[in-house]
């Protein structure tokens, strides 16, 4: 959407021009999608264009913008929203750093109104040199926002590391270096806290969110060629617990020529997406099209918040306290459980400019003015309230009808084609929740963007397509390895000091014996291996020390008390 944004009546006398830094983007493209990050909590959309291209170089985009939302309550039932649609000059709700003291906010531009960009190769590089005088540190890796400045009101911990020497410091000058996932990723951290929302105009959350975008360069793999991800860490800083809180994701699908679209929800799948309305895509006010065989391009909540404790391990279902698309349940493990996609709403319920609580109802699943939605037609003045818009037959459960056949069934579902839609711009807000967000607590969400273009066939071919893909990417997720390696979507997590390594290696380099620190002089077995994964050495600790010194030169990895540790032979 680029000629149709419909923009917010702002009251900006409160709020001076000034304050408001100029957002920073960076570009991610390791694989099949280029697509821009940028520091305002605005994802994909480039300036005022398209961001979300795919394939690269092909001047065809499937997402226009993308942002995140979250909502939640009070002690006193007041309202608390952060909901940006397009992030324009003074439309904003999310800026650049960490939540701060007030003071520092605007001096601290220069340091936190960027992104980080690392990647794998990058990472490997400086795991072989770091320690050659010849070797240049990469600025993104050299200037890792790892930590915080307490004094100023900020965090200690901000962004994962691997700490080579296990002191709780990021000092890449000694081996430290980011903790990334994928082959390249995109590292930002932002704040709702910093000025009065101007994008919603709903009252400040006092929340900070880390963001990693990342994609791997996978050849045994179509499905994560495809693909992008985001992990969100959202920390609520505030004083408040918030309850009945949301946390969603408004997109702004445009299918090449975006004025010809479909949208549907995968309740299975946890998933929306686009496609478009027909089997051959034109362009649109200058948007290039994708002519035959157009493709289909979807969100997808792999990981959504933790459900409230309750001591229990809530069922596999569709009853209160159980989901059919989150994760954790009836899994024989008591609050491990995780919400999938609860709510999918269209831009046939809502417009882009919204009053706070228009913003919050969106989320829960409702029109803005609170009216439920009901199955069939447009999604409204039905009989049967529901949850998703649009969800074809992807509901066999009726979860999103609370276990009840809807009384308007289709044969093969809900869906825009079923009720004669225009295609169209469209725009999209899935949401998931309801939970309690604790002062101080943190919750983690992972999101898929998968693209999807058949070679033969029409658009429902890429649709099936899409939904295979998905498919093997949560497999991955879930089982934490791809086809291009193992752990690849273990959790983010900083060090802190409460979870340091006991066992330290030193010095390292090392030229002739290695140290250990942290055990109690006692014989301890060990066995290092090289980076080809062959066992070179094996042995027993002699005073805590390890005799390397008819070691080749290079990298080794050495496993001893069930860690292992990373040294460098000089």
């Amino acid at each position: 959407m680029r000629n149709a944004i419909t923009f917010l009546t702002l009251s900006i006398s409160s709020v001076a021009f000034g304050q408001f830094p100029t957002d920073a983007q960076e570009t991610i493209s390791i694989n099949n999608i280029s697509a821009a990050v940028r520091t305002n909590g605005s994802l994909f959309q480039d300036d005022l264009y398209a961001g979300f291209e795919v394939p690269q170089n092909s001047g065809t985009h499937t997402i226009y913008s993308g942002s995140l939302w979250i909502g939640g309550l009070d002690a006193n039932g007041a309202l608390h929203m952060a909901a940006a649609t397009y992030v324009q000059d003074m439309a904003q709700d999310y800026w650049p750093g960490p939540v701060s003291d007030s003071a520092y906010y605007v001096a601290a531009d220069s340091t936190w109104n960027r992104l980080w960009k690392v990647s794998a190769q990058e990472i490997n590089s400086h795991i072989w040199n770091y320690w050659q005088s010849t070797y240049s540190i990469p600025e993104a890796i050299l200037n890792w926002p790892a930590h915080g400045d307490i004094s100023k009101g900020q965090e200690a911990n901000l962004a994962p590391f691997i700490d080579a020497n296990g002191n709780g410091l990021y000092e890449p000058m000694q081996g430290d270096y980011p903790k990334i996932k994928g082959d390249e990723a995109v590292y930002f951290i932002m704040n709702d806290d910093r000025l009065p929302h101007t994008g919603s105009n709903g009252e400040q959350m006092r929340i900070e969110v880390h963001g990693m975008v990342y994609g791997f360069n996978c050849a045994n793999s179509e499905a994560l060629f495809n693909t992008l991800f985001i992990d969100y860490k959202i920390i609520n800083r505030s004083q408040y617990s918030y309850d009945d809180t949301f946390i969603g994701f408004f997109m702004d699908f445009d299918i090449g020529g975006y004025s010809d679209d479909y949208m549907a929800c995968d309740v299975n799948r946890s998933s929306f997406y686009a496609y478009n309305g027909d089997s051959l895509d034109n362009p649109s006010a200058g948007a290039a099209g994708y002519g035959t065989s157009p493709p289909a391009q979807s969100l997808t909540f792999l990981k959504g918040p933790l459900q409230d404790s309750d001591g229990v391990d809530n069922s596999f279902g569709i009853s209160n306290y159980e989901s059919i698309n989150g994760f954790g349940y009836g899994d024989g493990v008591a609050d491990n459980e995780r919400i999938g996609m609860d709510r999918f709403i269209s831009n046939l319920a809502f417009s882009t400019s919204e009053p706070p609580i228009g913003y919050y109802n969106i989320l829960r699943g409702k029109t803005s003015d609170g009216t439920s939605l009901t199955y069939g037609g447009t999604g409204f003045g039905g009989i049967d309230t529901c949850k998703f818009m649009f969800p074809k037959d992807s509901d066999p459960y009726n979860f999103g009808t609370w276990g009840t056949p809807p009384s308007y069934p289709f044969s093969n579902g809900w869906s825009e084609e079923n009720e004669n839609n225009t295609p169209m711009d469209k725009r999209g807000v899935g949401s998931t929740g309801p939970f309690t967000f604790g002062a101080g607590e943190m919750q983690e969400i992972t999101i898929a963007f998968t693209f999807a273009k058949s070679d033969t066939g029409n658009q429902h071919s890429s649709v099936a397509l899409m939904q295979q893909y998905i498919d093997e990417v949560r497999a991955m997720y879930l089982a934490d390895a791809t086809p291009c390696g193992n752990g690849v979507f273990s959790t983010l997590k900083p060090l802190n000091n409460e979870e340091q390594q006991n066992l330290v290696l030193y010095p390292n380099p090392a030229s002739n014996v290695l140290f250990i620190k942290g055990t109690s002089n006692q014989e301890l077995s060990y066995e290092i291996y090289d980076v080809t994964g062959k066992l070179v050495l094996r042995g027993t600790t002699n005073q805590n020390a390890i005799e390397v010194s008819n070691l080749n030169s290079g990298l080794y990895f050495m496993n001893f008390e069930g860690r292992s540790h990373r040294f460098i032979k000089k």
